[in-house]
């Protein structure tokens, strides 16, 4: 016959191991997301993100102009940067100069 006070036993062992299995990976997922929520709040972060996206449009502008400068330089039509130029200059006038 069975002696089902070890089957109970057996199954209650199980029973644990399962529960904290589960905790643990809930814990884990838990963790995972508060780590990436913690990066995106991070203020520190943040400032060298803002401070990197600053110097990266100056760096940008700096170097528009140079081509700007070099295509004027040397008669100016041929360069596709110096005519986007142009043309983003006349789409800022109002239609009222036009």
């Amino acid at each position: 016959m069975v002696d089902w006070s070890l089957v109970v036993i057996l199954l209650f062992i199980t029973i644990i191991v399962v529960v904290s299995l589960v905790a643990w990976l809930i814990s884990e997922k838990i963790k995972q997301t508060s780590t990436k929520n913690s990066l995106i709040h991070d203020q520190g972060f943040m400032l060298a993100l803002r401070e990197y996206k600053e110097k990266t449009e100056r760096r940008i502008s700096t170097l528009e102009s140079e081509v700007f400068e070099k295509g004027s330089k040397s008669g100016g039509e041929s360069t596709p940067d110096s005519a986007s130029i142009k043309t983003d200059s006349a789409s800022e006038q109002s239609p009222s100069e036009s």
